[in-house]
Order: C-alpha cells, then structure tokens, then sequence
C-alpha cells in the first residue's frame, strides 16, 4: 500500500519554492490572494499593491518558480478571480495610508479590470506556460449582492497550466454519468446515423459514448463550502477533488519515475463491415458502422521493483489546508505553504499531526 505524508511550512512563499527541488511536483492546486480585495494584515502580503503590474510582477515571481518545481509532466490548476477598478479591500486595513491608496484608483473604478487574465497572459507569453483550460467554477450558493446596475458575480475561473505539450491526466478517473437521454441512446440500438429502433445485423448501439461516463467539460457547479474557523477564502473540498484525482498519479516508481498509466483494451462490438446494405434510392451500397468500447484491463509497470510512492501536489498559498486534506483523504503526497502564521493550527488539524520534515521534498542545505 501507498503511504501518504502531508506537510507545510509558515513563510513567504517565494523563499519557501527556492528551496524545492526542480521538476518534482506533480501538481500544483492553488488561489493567489485577490488583487485589492481582501487586506489579511500580515507582513509581506500579495494583494494590496499599489498597482496592477507590482501585483502581476510579484506573483510572476512565484509562477516563475512553480513552473521549474513542476515535473514535465505536471499540471497547475490556478484558481484566479477577477475584481473591479476602484474595490476597496475587506478586512482590516493599516492605517489611513493605505485606505487612500485604495481610494484614489479612481480611473475605470467600475470596469473589471481583466487582471487575472491579463496575468494569464504574461506567464504564457513570458513563462511559456501552455493553457489547456480554462475551467468555470459555478458557485451555486454564491453570495448576493447589492449592485443594481450589473449582474452579481457568481463564478470564478480555474486556470489549468502545463509546462509541456505532453503532460499526465487521467480523464478516466474523473468520468460523470451521462443523462437518461443519453444512457437511454446507449441501450437502444439504431442504424449507421442513429436514425429510430432496428435489429438483426443492422442493429448497432450509439458511438462516442464513453463505457467509464462522459467528460465533466469545464463548466463545474459546485457550491462553497466555508470552513467554520476563521479562514476568510476556502476550497470546497468538491472542486479539488477531480483535479487531484485527475492531474496527480496514484503509484509511482521511487527509483525510474515511471508514472502508472492505464492499459486500454479496446473491444469491438459489431465490426465495421463493406458488404452494406443496398440503398434503393441512391443505387449504391452503405458501410455498415462498426462499434467498440474501451476498457481498463491493468496499469503500466517497470522493472525497478522498488515498489510505488504516491504523487505529490503543492499549494503555496494555502491558507487553512483543503488541498492537504483532500490530499490526505485521496492517498496522495501534499506540501502547502503559507504566510500567515494564524492558520498553521488550522492546516495542522486538517492535514497531519504528524508530517515529515520538509527536508523530504527541499534541499537540506537550504
């Protein structure tokens, strides 16, 4: 069996990725502070930059160094919302300089500023970074607001980066029910174009449906799911869930690398034939459609025999631990970092008690 370790540090987040190693993180799962929306009056915090560009140049810094700490095959999921010109910030402030710089964004004070993906951008453009998605969390309960001149705000993007064209995912492991429509087309048999009931020879069942479910897409209706001690913003463990599932492997080799990957048997259920059947109309003879399914017969191995480690996901803003807990209930290795000293007994209670020394993924030297 696969033994999983979670562990954090407090600290600055860019000082704290320095010391990782290079290419070992599978996946990173996180939410950078908000520009201008949230003070959390710690020392060193992102967020309240007197502009849009310190901001940006400050997390290019840490996106710079997540990208060499991902291994070629890792994925970011970047979780990044938007906010308005002029937004004051909520919590407690610093003092009345600090108020006055909010308040004298005046310009554009009611346009969105576009400033997540206007980061996005730059790690492409100056990162190389390769955006494969860009997912919709739906936030069904989200919180009403009192605009009358806008729609309220009730999603929230999740960038999905990789550094490399060729990544690890396992879209099969994140699989959803389709409809009953949908299940009804796969037990009901058609012709070649799907058109009404036939049987006999001519009998085949819909194509394109997958045997394990359908693609979720990228539109994920999810509720929020506020942790109850004191921590201001918070995953819902549902939304890291699938990603984690999907992005980081299960067993992988300690001594070669090698990640585990499905074996596909693909089965053929009523061969494609070109005997057809005639068409009276347009004199000439139809293919008959061939059908298949594609199942799971086993995963990939190597010849190390060294046995197997789970993969490894990283949060470096993780402010009360979901992504380590989620990580502790799915068997996967979690490091997380954090700022704010406040919420270290929180990311302790909802990861591990007991947790390696960081030493077990950083340069010891460091």
């Amino acid at each position: 069996m696969v033994i999983s370790t979670q562990t954090h540090k407090i600290g600055d987040c860019i000082e704290l990725l320095r010391n990782v190693h290079a290419d070992s993180i599978d996946v990173v799962i996180t939410s950078p502070p908000y520009y201008m929306l949230r003070d959390y009056g710690v020392d060193g915090q992102i967020g309240m930059e007197p502009t849009v560009g310190e901001y940006h140049d400050r997390l290019l810094a840490v996106t710079s160094e997540i990208k060499r700490v991902m291994k070629p095959s890792g994925v970011l999921f970047w979780n990044h919302g938007d906010s308005y010109g002029g937004h004051q910030g909520r919590g407690k402030g610093k003092g009345n300089e600090r108020d006055q710089m909010i308040l004298q964004k005046k310009p554009g004070a009611k346009c969105l500023m576009m400033q997540n993906e206007r980061l996005i951008m730059r790690m492409i453009d100056e990162h190389g970074f390769i955006l494969r998605n860009r997912i919709i969390w739906n936030k069904s309960n989200g919180m009403p607001s009192s605009v009358s001149d806008r729609f309220s705000n009730k999603y929230e993007p999740i960038y999905m980066l990789v550094k490399r064209e060729k990544y690890w995912f396992d879209l099969d492991t994140v699989r959803v029910d389709g409809s009953v429509i949908t299940k009804a087309r796969q037990s009901k048999p058609t012709d070649c174009y799907g058109n009404g009931s036939v049987s006999g020879e001519t009998a085949r069942y819909a194509v394109g449906i997958h045997h394990a479910g359908k693609n979720p897409g990228d539109v994920w209706t999810i509720p929020t799911h506020p942790y109850p001690e004191s921590h201001f913003a918070t995953f819902p463990p549902d939304l890291i869930e699938p990603l984690i599932k999907a992005a980081c492997p299960a067993e992988i080799c300690p001594v070669c690398g090698h990640i585990r990957e499905r074996i596909v048997k693909k089965e053929v259920i009523s061969p494609r034939t070109t005997n057809g059947i005639k068409n009276s109309n347009t004199k000439y003879y139809v293919t008959r459609c061939g059908d298949a399914v594609k199942n799971t017969v086993g995963w990939t191995s190597c010849d190390c025999n060294g046995g197997w480690v789970s993969g490894t996901v990283l949060d470096p803003f993780c402010g009360s631990g979901t992504v380590l807990e989620v990580c502790r209930k799915l068997n996967r290795n979690a490091i997380g970092f954090e700022l704010n000293p406040n919420y270290e007994p929180l990311i302790r209670k909802r990861s591990m008690a007991h947790t390696p020394p960081l030493e077990t993924f950083c340069n010891q030297e460091k």
